[in-house]
């Protein structure tokens, strides 16, 4: 029984840390572009100051990259306003949150 319990404790860890590893990795420019942009946008997010970030985000429209404050909450989830010109038709805000697949591409 006490293995039963101790695998429980495991897989929930091995879970929490899959789907919210900021947590213990803290937060990398490299993933969090990863999270933000995919992998289409090319470089890092750069570390602005406390928890803004600035990412950029690949706009298929206009065929380059569109720019992003994203401020960065507990956990490693993010939300992201659009800082650039205004009539382009890419998200005005967008939300979301790092998980392990973000680290992984981002190497």
């Amino acid at each position: 029984m006490a293995w039963i319990g101790a695998s429980l404790v495991v897989l929930a860890f091995l879970a929490f840390f899959a789907c919210r590893p900021t947590a213990i990795l803290g937060v990398d420019g490299g993933a969090l572009q990863a999270s933000v942009g995919s992998s289409l946008s090319s470089g890092a997010c750069r570390h602005l100051h406390n928890d803004a970030w600035a990412c950029s985000r690949h706009d298929s429209q206009f065929s380059g990259d569109v720019s992003y404050r994203v401020d960065v909450h507990g956990l490693g989830c993010w939300s992201a306003t659009r800082i650039e010109n205004a009539s382009e038709p890419s998200p005005r805000h967008l939300s979301g949150c790092i998980t392990i697949v973000d680290y992984i591409f981002s190497s």
